[in-house]
């Protein structure tokens, strides 16, 4: 249940990054698992990172 809302929401990327930065262990966030998320690449979690924060920062501007 929690994936398919998820998929809809259009923070997805900042929720996703937020919990790769902080190492969230418990839960999903941005639609992956703990597992999923720490199974990416590094290269991959850098990028979803940034754009995480980059959106942050947008909405905290607006």
């Amino acid at each position: 249940m929690a994936k398919a809302v998820c998929a809809q929401c259009p923070v997805r990327i900042a929720c996703l990054g937020f919990a790769i930065e902080h190492a969230e262990k418990y839960g999903i966030w941005g639609g992956l698992t703990e597992r999923e998320r720490n199974r990416l690449p590094a290269a991959e979690r850098e990028k979803i990172s940034a754009e995480g924060r980059e959106l942050n920062r947008r909405l905290a501007a607006a």
